[in-house]
């Protein structure tokens, strides 16, 4: 079988420290391990405390000091689990199968033993040593609670798939759709069982399943959806009307439409699913999943790739086995580049949601979704300039290349707008007190201010500049106790999150930021999107998320007349860069809004 199963894994890299005994696995609960050398344990109490919060570098130094220390003490084989467990978060597998091993070969009825052989065969799937993976996992099926089962199902469901055994690997993505909380396994989870269920499943297998599934559950849903089309193909209209009619129920509440032929035409969505960008690569496919949705367009049939290693042959492999129509993704420029000479090659388009990328054109065919940074500056001083009156301006910037970038493309702004640069004041990248900058700028005077950082420096900029008299609303009072003046507080408030407005939303009161993406619930073109987004992730969408999903949508339809997404118009100029002008967003009564000049 092909290998299109392979990015399921990356899924696994949180999974957490396992225990129990033989009749209960509990992959959440701590290893009943003793030892009687106190300093053992203190030590070990150390490496275990940085496994804990979070700091891989420092446990993984510690368990190694730990075993070279004490090498034959009970807590070393644990301390070894723990090493294999950072080492396959990292991706760095044979470092992993090293540290397991060993512990693996305990007694069946050690729980150490237990924990290491669960590690050993997720590794083993994700080398690509199916079989061996199958057979270390298979038995705890029956030693976990479902509700601790999503890593094993995941990686049985790849197991399954690449040993030929299709309807094995339904039944486990099946299982995992529906008892995972996060909505990315469960969207992964989904793209998996559909890819199976329309391309690897034969008639007897897919009746089989539709059988033997609950009634209104996804997998009679896809089922169904496939024999129907299978039975049109054939010319028996009728047996695909009862087909329908058993399941139509099921089609509708998972929002499948019937096609001729089962499966809705194929693009490739290439993320980082692994490495040190994973938990991005996650929120561009829950985004691009978002996208494919079946809606008035029509929906769009995703095949996942991770680009986390080798993009240009996974690009490869999508554009020449699997037939894809266009690639969506990646984050890293490198990989971006990658991907976008495979696409140029084939003579398929390419939408590039990499950020670092919006200002370079890898290839022809590309179209890029992130506006260019020194489109964001011009809408920001175009927006002050000609709505507020702004005629001066001074740059507050960080010292950084992303800083000095910017505050030169102000400059050049400025200078076609009309605007005369009072002064620049810079700071150092990572400043957390502004107040020494907010006094130097008190002393000038300006109508604008831009501020080309993130939100999180934006929310602790705008207090201090309040201190200091300067506000981003209200009057001008020139004079007494409340003493203050109006400017435009202009900012590319990257990243600006909930946190950011909840610490500063009195002091950003009628900013004007240029962040990419903000969801403005009451925006009569992106509001219901972005909250039907924000119903189906449990939180509001990032903007990763409403980029990947702009890019699944404008391939939806005619890329040349692009709809108007979460990110603004998608409309491109020759070269392959956003033409329409970034989105710009105020805050108004703390809340944010999308601004309509």
């Amino acid at each position: 079988m092909r290998a299109n199963f392979k990015f399921t894994l990356a899924t696994l890299a949180g999974i957490c420290v396992l225990s129990g005994c033989p009749r209960h696995f509990d992959p959440a609960a701590a290893p009943a391990v003793k030892t009687e050398d106190k300093a053992a344990e203190q030590s070990f109490s150390v490496a275990l405390k940085a496994f804990q919060t979070r700091k891989p570098d420092a446990a993984d130094r510690a368990f190694e000091a730990f075993i070279q220390r004490y090498p034959s003490d009970p807590l070393a084989p644990l301390a070894r689990v723990y090493r294999g467990r950072l080492a396959l978060r990292a991706g760095q597998l044979a470092r992993a199968r090293d540290q397991l091993a060993t512990p693996a070969r305990r007694p069946a009825g050690d729980t150490v033993g237990l924990k290491a052989r669960y590690y050993l065969g997720l590794v083993a799937v994700r080398q690509g040593n199916y079989k061996e993976g199958r057979s270390l996992l298979l038995p705890f099926a029956d030693l976990m609670e479902e509700k601790d089962q999503a890593p094993l199902l995941a990686a049985l469901s790849l197991a399954s798939a690449q040993l030929e055994h299709p309807r094995a690997a339904a039944t486990y993505l099946h299982r995992w759709y529906n008892i995972t909380d996060e909505a990315a396994e469960r969207a992964l989870a989904r793209a998996q069982l559909e890819e199976v269920v329309d391309r690897q499943l034969n008639r007897e297998a897919l009746q089989a399943l539709l059988e033997g599934a609950a009634d209104g559950s996804l997998l009679a849903a896809l089922c169904a959806r496939r024999l129907a089309g299978l039975a049109r193909g054939a010319g028996a209209t009728d047996e695909a009307a009862k087909v329908l009619a058993r399941s139509g129920g099921a089609m509708r509440k998972h929002g499948l439409a019937p096609g001729a032929d089962g499966a809705a035409a194929p693009v490739g969505l290439l993320v980082p699913l692994s490495g040190r960008l994973k938990a991005a690569g996650e929120q561009l496919l829950a985004g691009a999943l978002e996208g494919a949705e079946p809606g008035a367009a029509g929906g769009v049939q995703l095949v996942i790739r991770d680009s986390a290693t080798n993009a240009a042959k996974a690009a490869r492999e999508l554009l020449e086995q699997r037939g894809v129509r266009a690639l969506v993704g990646t984050l890293n420029p490198a990989a971006a580049r990658a991907v976008a000479a495979e696409a140029a090659g084939h003579g398929v388009p390419f939408v590039v949601t990499a950020p670092r990328m919006s200002g370079t054109r890898p290839a022809p065919t590309s179209l890029r979704l992130v506006h260019p940074n020194r489109d964001r500056v011009s809408a920001l001083l175009g927006h002050a300039a000609r709505t507020g009156g702004a005629r001066k301006l001074c740059i507050l910037a960080p010292t950084h290349k992303f800083g000095a970038a910017m505050a030169r493309w102000a400059r050049a702004a400025a200078r076609d707008l009309g605007l005369k640069v009072i002064a620049e004041v810079t700071y150092p990248a990572g400043t957390h007190s502004f107040t020494a900058q907010a006094r130097k700028l008190a002393k000038l005077r300006f109508d604008a201010l831009l501020v080309p950082d993130t939100g999180r420096a934006l929310s602790l900029l705008a207090p201090a500049l309040a201190r200091e008299g300067l506000w981003a609303s209200g009057q001008t009072i020139s004079s007494g106790k409340d003493r203050r003046r109006r400017v435009w507080l202009l900012a590319t408030a990257d990243g600006l999150g909930s946190r950011d407005l909840a610490t500063a939303s009195r002091y950003l009161e009628g900013a004007v930021m240029a962040p990419g993406f903000l969801p403005d619930p009451g925006d009569p073109a992106t509001g219901a999107a972005a909250a039907a987004m924000a119903a189906s992730l449990g939180r509001p969408p990032t903007l990763l998320e409403a980029l990947a999903r702009d890019g699944v949508v404008l391939l939806r339809g005619d890329l040349k007349r692009g709809p108007t997404g979460l990110t603004g118009p998608l409309r491109f100029d020759d070269k392959g860069a956003r033409s329409s002008t970034p989105n710009l967003y105020t805050v108004k009564d703390g809340k944010v809004s999308l601004l309509k000049e």
